[in-house]
């Protein structure tokens, strides 16, 4: 009797957990440098960009890793991406020069991973630049294939040194630039305050002419 108590325990504490466990996120298997889980992009489309991110990688050293997923299930897209080049240990050889891109297609959520050795040229503000700007437009579109290649491309320009954070205007405002801004919105205040003002009073004066006419 024992045995059987136990046994219907363990198959409770297994059905309590599976749906837990069926939350969790998988990383695909790694197919080289674009690993497309989701099938968005054409023949044509993988052979060009996983072409443009190998010949890149024996250039410089720099590994570049595209993964396009269905979804992340329950897992955020920053947790699974950092899962993804934990297990993947891209650019792990060259002083962790190594960038993960991921992409959760029904999620509509993407998130970039980006090496130590990479800080320097690329920032988290400019990830989300590239993000944003290169990238979302294009996939607005339905036109994934290029929103990846322009994204990688600017990444690339980033690390050369031809793109700066001065491209996506990260830098707070100066406090200059904050001063003059008040002072030009009191003024316009102060003036908007000034031209009631004189309506009004002229608007009183008229009233008083009209009633003394009248009275007359």
């Amino acid at each position: 009797m024992q045995w059987v108590v136990k046994y219907f325990g363990w198959l409770a504490l297994f059905l309590i957990l599976s749906p837990v466990r069926g939350l969790c996120f998988t990383p695909p298997p790694n197919d080289g440098f674009l690993t497309d889980a989701a099938g968005i992009l054409t023949s044509e489309e993988e052979l060009s960009i996983e072409g443009l991110l190998q010949e890149y990688a024996e250039q410089t050293g720099t590994e570049i890793a595209i993964i396009i997923v269905r979804s992340v299930g329950g897992e955020t897209i920053e947790d699974a991406a950092k899962d993804i080049a934990a297990r993947w240990r891209v650019g792990v050889e060259d002083l962790a020069r190594g960038i993960v891109l991921l992409f959760s297609f029904e999620d509509r959520d993407l998130f970039m991973v980006i090496g130590d050795g990479l800080q320097g040229a690329l920032s988290p503000d400019i990830a989300q630049g590239i993000i944003a700007r290169d990238i979302i437009p294009l996939f607005r579109d339905g036109d994934y294939g290029s929103g990846f290649e322009e994204g990688v491309r600017s990444i690339m320009k980033h690390i050369s040194g031809e793109y700066t954070s001065e491209r996506y205007d990260l830098s707070p405002p100066s406090l200059l630039s904050v001063w003059l801004v008040n002072i030009v919105g009191m003024v316009g205040f102060t003036g908007m305050i000034a031209l009631l003002w004189a309506w009004w009073r002229r608007d009183a004066r008229g009233s008083r002419r009209r009633r003394q006419r009248m009275s007359s």
